[in-house]
């Protein structure tokens, strides 16, 4: 409905503005009483040189479609009311398509996704669950814009921290209390020896020069920093498959050594490379200068990354690699796409960006081992959601699966709601309320759609659809989806998904208040919008990498 009032508009504006501009100022007014659509006319009145509300007029009297029951003009805005009964069916048409929500938008394009990235020889904390997450929601809302996408889990597993945790364990380190347990058991030799060396800087030193034997092929140090990888690996991937979370690559910053003096004589024959103070950087404009390789011979995160680029552009050929890294990183990733843009290499980097996760206010720290441990957060949300289902006295059989899906649910969705430029507090209470803006909320409406469905199994065509006036807000806001995917896509924002979807809840909610089911009439009809909310309610959490559960 939206196409077909841009177009109607279009007739009337096309020397003014284009349909694509009409299309992205053409709103849904929050207040249902002020139509279906509206269009402001303040833009064009710096064009047209009238006040907006003559300009709003002017429209309006040339404005003739059947599906337009009325145009009524509030101020500047043009405001739409569709004849609902004459385009219910037709929209209701679209909806049920089984590629509705599908979109050619992006069929052209190619991405890298660098995403998730978290550090061997450490727990998978709470600040990598919410890189990993969005990620992994970009990766399916990209694809279902027709993108071609490469999902890259970048690993961190190289560089001087590496050298200290090696000191570490050289010096600390239990052998058979790392192979029972090695992920806690390295993590606790990290927080030590941070925390030593504010005592002994002489650790620090230790560190730098372990790293650098390790750069430099060291049999001891790349056997145990070996080693570390490997448990890490299989402790990642537990997790990675109990999130049902998956990669086309995983590529640590250590696959990128033997391409760095590449990348070296690459600066130095573009002439970008300079020698300062004993090191090797790259000036930048507005920016610090990208340091390149340290005093030592050392490599630095940016000279990786800008090996990583040259290694995807070669073998993928990327229009576009977007790291979804926090915004603590933007320098960094505007230092890098200002090198690439010096090497003339064709690919935008594109930093996705987003804020913390405050516990109590604050920044949670790995390094002085103040950390939200993923593995214990989930089993915790889990048992939290036990305990409320246990209350409301749910009489599901799997009770510990469905706790299970529920407490991920929760916890994706409570991440993936805000806009990913905020930082939010971690609130368990808030995440697993059965009201309120929560995946178990959706997931409740779902199921409580799936019982009624139940007691019917009956399908009709759409030819016989009988529509009534109280399913317009559902079949309104259903018709809104493909749009909200292509704005997704174009802002790296699943947020946007995270929110229509609540308010579908929102809609469905007073009709099924307001309006007797299974008793009616007109149950068929009833029965085949709602088995439409039931589906978009499933598509829209696949989006966001969330299991819907048909049963609570």
């Amino acid at each position: 409905m939206k196409d077909i009032i841009a177009n109607e508009l279009y007739q009337i504006l096309k020397e003014h503005m284009t349909l694509e501009e009409i299309l992205e100022t053409i709103e849904v007014p929050a207040d249902t009483s002020h139509g279906d659509f509206a269009f402001p006319t303040f833009k064009l009145a710096k064009i047209i040189r009238q006040a907006p509300p003559k300009i709003a007029e002017n429209i309006a009297e040339q404005i003739d479609s059947p599906i337009i029951d009325e145009v009524k003009v509030i101020g500047g805005f043009l405001n739409f009311h569709l004849a609902h009964a004459a385009v219910a069916k037709s929209m209701l048409k679209e909806i049920a398509k089984n590629d509705f929500g599908m979109s050619t938008s992006l069929q052209d394009e190619t991405f890298v996704i660098d995403f998730s990235s978290p550090n061997i020889a450490k727990p998978f904390s709470m600040g990598h669950f919410r890189a990993t997450i969005l990620g992994d929601a970009l990766q399916k809302i990209l694809k279902q814009n027709s993108a071609e996408v490469i999902g890259i889990n970048h690993l961190g597993d190289w560089g001087t921290q590496f050298g200290k945790l090696i000191v570490a364990y050289q010096m600390w380190g239990d052998e058979d209390a790392v192979r029972a347990n090695p992920i806690p058991e390295l993590f606790k030799l990290y927080v030590r020896i941070n925390a030593e060396e504010k005592d002994n800087p002489t650790l620090a030193d230790k560190g730098r020069e372990a790293f650098s034997k390790l750069e430099q092929g060291d049999t001891e140090m790349h056997d145990l920093w070996s080693w570390f990888r490997s448990v890490s690996l299989v402790a990642f991937g537990v997790l990675y498959e109990r999130l049902n979370i998956h990669f086309d690559v995983i590529q640590g910053e250590a696959f990128y050594n033997d391409a760095l003096e590449h990348v070296n004589q690459l600066l130095e024959e573009k002439e970008l490379l300079e020698f300062d103070d004993g090191a090797y950087i790259v000036p930048l404009e507005d920016l610090p200068p990208a340091l390149i390789k340290k005093r030592d011979g050392s490599s630095l995160y940016i000279t990786r990354d800008v090996a990583a680029v040259l290694y995807r552009k070669q073998n993928y050929n990327p229009d576009h690699i977007l790291y979804v890294v926090g915004h603590e990183q933007s320098v960094h990733f505007n230092q890098l796409r200002e090198v690439i843009k010096k090497m003339d290499i064709d690919v935008d980097i594109e930093h996705v960006a987003f804020g913390l996760i405050l516990k109590d206010g604050r920044k949670m720290s790995t390094r002085r081992g103040q950390v939200l441990l993923l593995e214990d957060i989930i089993d915790e949300v889990k048992q939290r959601v036990l305990e409320v289902m246990e209350e409301k006295g749910t009489a599901i059989q799997d009770k510990d699966q469905v706790a299970e899906t529920l407490a991920i649910g929760a916890l994706k969705y409570h991440d993936l709601k805000p806009d990913r430029n905020n930082s939010y507090s971690f609130n368990i209470d808030d995440m697993i309320s059965f009201e309120g803006d929560t995946a178990v909320y959706i997931n409740y409406t779902n199921a409580r759609i799936q019982s009624i469905l139940k007691k019917r199994e009956q399908v009709i065509s759409l030819d016989n659809f009988i529509y009534e006036e109280s399913m317009w807000p559902l079949i309104n806001h259903l018709s809104t989806f493909p749009s909200v995917v292509e704005d997704a896509a174009k802002k790296y924002s699943p947020s946007l998904i995270a929110r229509y979807v609540m308010q579908l809840c929102r809609h469905f909610n007073p009709y099924y208040g307001n309006t007797r089911i299974v008793s009616s009439v007109n149950v068929d009809s009833q029965m085949f919008l709602l088995d439409l909310v039931s589906k978009n309610i499933v598509e829209t959490f696949r989006l966001l990498g969330i299991e819907v559960v048909d049963a609570m």
